[in-house]
């Protein structure tokens, strides 16, 4: 890198390009000359300016004009950081032909993005135009972003304008739960699992939340908040006793305040984990969403994933929750699962929909750092970009015949072909939370060990980390302490 410092903006392009791998940083260009494989220069000058190199010899360079670009958007967004992205980004796509479905648009949150240009009352067409002219990404994924954009405005809209009738400030409460009762590969949460001793944890565990929930509430009052919605999730929140799941969301519910019909959400994700009677202590106690994950429903990928259940397990757990009264069900499912096809994902997107849930979320894989999967990365093949691109857009289709709708959506880094994550809903089933925490138009309060809290401060967002690790959060909020 001459001339500038951008390394994370650096890093970032480089990656749509070459996921998972790991970067070294210069400021000597000749460094290049003893490089085997592919390396860059990327260089901050009137024209920004990138070069690729192979084994030492310069295979493409790329400029990039600022002064060229004439749209007022562009002539806002694109500052010498960005400017630098782009070069970079031009100058790799033009040898490596990978084409990323969004270009060189970074950042996990791009509905957010053209949210703000909406409001700063851009016309769609012009934010189409420059997302695909000069940012590069696909024309049916600025579409996409602009969908989501406007419908996260109205949810958040809704539920801010209900708090300010109370006097309140939005809130969204997260609790967190890192127990499961096993860790799937692709898994890099916090998470505890079905051991002796993981389980003689869950108490001791719950006790301290309990505690911990006590102090949100008070900072809660503090801040002049009411929570809009309650997201319970993990790990596998229901892989907890009946008796200490009775015992959480009693807690919740005695100390907070809430707006009326508040979203109350449990991640009931694992079907292993989910029981009758674990069903009727959250429809007992004011959870009204919940979400069932299959993530696929082909065993053999189940097994090869480290999912402890079956296909057979999910429709039980769904056909379950609908006896025990839920109206409101999630259902997650995963596009590049290693060893998966389209017509696997086209079987799984036609088994969920059969149920007619009210949410599909698709994610695409993203293999994270601290994951089993990353670890012996050589042993999978996953789904080309392609494939992945026809998973995505079956999913898309299919959930567009059965009455839904595009409502959220964010990335993730090393996500397999770069692509994103959709919350799909039938018409008035928007989850809440999703809304609040993804758009950031609300203050996150977040209990338990790893979970995040994230303060509106006028257009910045302050952030506070719990500790991750399970026996130093126990023994924060052991009796005695706050």
């Amino acid at each position: 890198m001459i001339n500038h410092d951008y390394i994370n903006e650096v890093q970032t392009v480089a990656q749509l390009f070459f996921p998972n791998s790991r970067f070294a940083f210069s400021n000597n260009i000749e460094d290049v000359n003893s490089q085997t494989g592919y390396s860059a220069v990327s260089r901050l000058t009137v024209r920004y300016e990138s070069e690729i190199y192979f084994n030492g010899n310069q295979i493409a360079k790329h400029s990039a004009d600022k002064n060229v670009r004439d749209s007022t958007l562009a002539k806002k967004y694109l500052n010498d950081k960005k400017m630098i992205m782009l070069s970079l980004f031009s100058a790799l796509n033009s040898v490596l032909k990978t084409n990323p479905p969004w270009g060189a648009l970074t950042g996990v949150r791009p509905s957010k993005l053209v949210r703000q240009w909406l409001e700063e009352c851009y016309d769609e067409n012009e934010i189409i135009r420059f997302l695909t002219d000069e940012i590069h990404c696909r024309n049916e994924k600025a579409l996409l972003a602009i969908e989501s954009a406007k419908s996260e405005t109205v949810v958040a809209g809704k539920i801010i304008s209900i708090a300010e009738s109370l006097n309140k400030n939005p809130v969204c409460l997260y609790v967190g739960i890192p127990f499961c009762p096993s860790r799937c590969l692709y898994c890099s949460f916090n998470a505890g699992h079905m051991t002796a001793e993981g389980e003689g944890k869950h108490g001791e565990y719950v006790s301290a939340l309990v505690r911990e929930l006590r102090e949100k509430s008070q900072l809660l009052e503090k801040i002049n908040g009411v929570v809009t919605s309650v997201y319970v999730g993990g790990g596998t929140p229901v892989h907890l006793s009946e008796r200490h799941l009775e015992l959480l969301f009693e807690s919740i519910n005695k100390h907070f305040t809430f707006i009326p019909n508040f979203e109350f959400t449990v991640e009931a994700g694992r079907p292993d984990s989910l029981t009758p009677v674990k069903l009727k202590i959250m429809k007992n106690l004011g959870v009204n969403r919940i979400a069932v994950n299959p993530q696929t429903l082909n065993d053999k990928t189940l097994a090869s994933i480290g999912r402890e259940h079956t296909a057979g397990d999910f429709f039980n757990a769904f056909e379950a929750a609908r006896r025990a009264g839920f109206n409101n069900i999630n259902t997650d499912v995963i596009a590049g699962l290693p060893g998966e096809t389209v017509s696997d994902v086209k079987k799984t997107l036609g088994g969920v929909l059969a149920l007619k849930p009210e949410n599909v979320t698709v994610h695409t894989l993203a293999v994270k750092r601290a994951s089993k999967m990353n670890e012996n990365l050589l042993e999978y093949k996953f789904p080309s970009a392609s494939e992945t691109d026809a998973m995505v857009e079956t999913a898309l289709s299919a959930c567009r015949e059965a009455g839904m709708a595009p409502y959220y959506l964010y990335r993730q880094k090393n996500s397999v072909g770069s692509f994103e994550n959709t919350g799909y809903c039938l018409p008035g089933r928007e989850c809440a939370y999703n809304v609040g925490m993804m758009s950031e138009t609300q203050t996150v309060l977040g209990a338990g060990a790893g979970a995040v809290s994230k303060f509106l401060c006028g257009s910045r967002i302050e952030r506070k980390y719990n500790i991750k690790n399970i026996d130093l959060y126990i023994q924060k909020y052991s009796a005695g302490e706050k």
